[in-house]
């Protein structure tokens, strides 16, 4: 097991109190890491309720260098925003050990990635999923 983080790009971290459930389960076996996080806030500090600033999500394990790869968000409940599909995106590069969450509203007219505007104090969100190791 791992405690995920939730944060965002410009270095901001929910503190430990502002979780309701954080847990992370993983399995990693020779270069694949499998993965299973569910993450409830109970509240949003002012460093993640900066909109221009993308959320992330920290991994067990570092990822493969420069490979973009895929995580399956399972479900997003309580969002500030109407959602009508979401994904976690691990970027490509060097010492990477997060992930975004691209998605698209439910207009189909915006698409960008999940920041702290997008959350609430009861937003949880569970992925699950794999990617590959160096």
């Amino acid at each position: 097991t791992y405690d995920p983080s939730l944060g965002n790009m410009d270095g901001g971290v929910l503190n430990p109190s502002d979780y309701i459930t954080r847990t992370g389960n993983y399995i990693h076996v020779g270069k694949m890491v499998w993965i299973q996080i569910n993450i409830k806030i109970s509240s949003i500090n002012s460093l993640l309720q900066n909109i221009t600033s993308y959320i992330k999500i920290t991994l067990p394990i570092q990822c493969k260098t420069d490979l973009k790869q895929g995580l399956y968000v399972s479900n997003i409940i309580n969002p500030n925003t109407n959602i009508y599909w979401i994904e976690g995106e691990i970027p490509s590069g060097s010492s990477i050990d997060y992930f975004k969450l691209p998605f698209k509203d439910t207009n189909l007219t915006n698409s960008t990635y999940l920041s702290g505007g997008d959350l609430t104090n009861t937003t949880e969100i569970i992925i699950a999923g794999y990617y590959f190791t160096d």
